[in-house]
């Protein structure tokens, strides 16, 4: 069995197979492009109390760092 950190290596089977099971349906997964003012608004908009998501990036550095954007 994969670790849980393995959910997060868009290579590994944990990743494919946990992707797979959510797209029910055989829509294709696609980015859409968003402009730099939309980035910017939820950069200012996070909450710099909350603690590291997965990437372990403080919402405080990436908050701070919006008005060099």
């Amino acid at each position: 069995m994969e670790t849980t950190k393995n959910i997060f290596d868009t290579n590994s089977n944990a990743f494919k197979q946990l992707y797979k099971e959510r797209n029910s349906t055989s829509q294709m997964f696609c980015l859409k492009t968003v402009s730099d003012e939309f980035v910017f608004k939820e950069l200012n908009s996070l909450n710099i109390t909350n603690s590291t998501g997965v990437d372990n990036i403080p919402a405080r550095f990436l908050n701070n760092g919006a008005s060099f954007f």
